[in-house]
């Protein structure tokens, strides 16, 4: 589940917002949120303190699939507690003063540094220094492959090796030397799996 809110007349919500006067859909903001749909986004909510009929339809027109208008701060906070207790895992992207209430309360918070305000910087959890939304679907992305090779680190790493070695000594299998040098190599394994993070190639980075 990912929220949106934004300051008026900046951006088209996920930074997607703007003004009563309609103008053009920022560049790139319809394939953004096609990209986080496609990466397991379920729903897209705007959070908007703006016009309801102007925000539906640019909501429409990007595939946003459910609006929130005339949002005071605190309806913002009060939508993401409701989405939160319908048991969704909420992302609220924002970048204005009045978002950083609702960043804090989501269970990820992300602000769009290019361009926000330094309230929403410390309320969020996460800071993109860039005001592209590709970059939204890019850190998702490296966050779940990181999360991967944690796993598999804990589980292969740590789990199966000690498992084994202690299994082994117990048995007296091994000696002293050889429990050593199993002890050691978790270590390595961790290390060797990690490095493999620097050749991931993610599309936006």
């Amino acid at each position: 589940m990912l929220a949106h809110a934004g300051r008026r007349s900046r951006h088209l919500s996920s930074r997607v917002q703007q003004t009563s006067g309609h103008r053009p859909l920022r560049p790139g903001a319809r394939q953004a949120l096609a990209e986080l749909k496609a990466s397991g986004v379920k729903r897209i909510v705007m959070l908007t303190g703006d016009n309801a009929s102007t925000e539906r339809a640019i909501a429409s027109e990007l595939g946003i699939d459910e609006v929130h208008a005339d949002l005071m701060p605190e309806g913002k906070v009060s939508a993401i507690a409701q989405l939160q207790a319908q048991g969704h895992r909420v992302a609220m992207v924002g970048d204005g003063i009045n978002d950083a209430p609702a960043l804090a309360k989501a269970d990820v918070g992300i602000a769009m540094g290019g361009g926000g305000t330094q309230t929403a910087l410390e309320a969020a959890d996460i800071a993109l220094i860039t005001d592209d939304l590709g970059k939204i679907a890019a850190a998702r992305a490296i966050a779940r492959r990181a999360d991967r090779t944690v796993q598999e680190n804990l589980f292969v790493g740590v789990g199966v090796v000690h498992v084994l070695g202690i299994t082994a000594a117990l048995l007296g299998w091994i000696g002293p030397i050889q429990a050593a040098i199993i002890h050691v190599g978790p270590d390595v394994l961790v290390f060797v799996n990690s490095v493999k993070l620097l050749r991931v190639r993610i599309k936006g980075t």
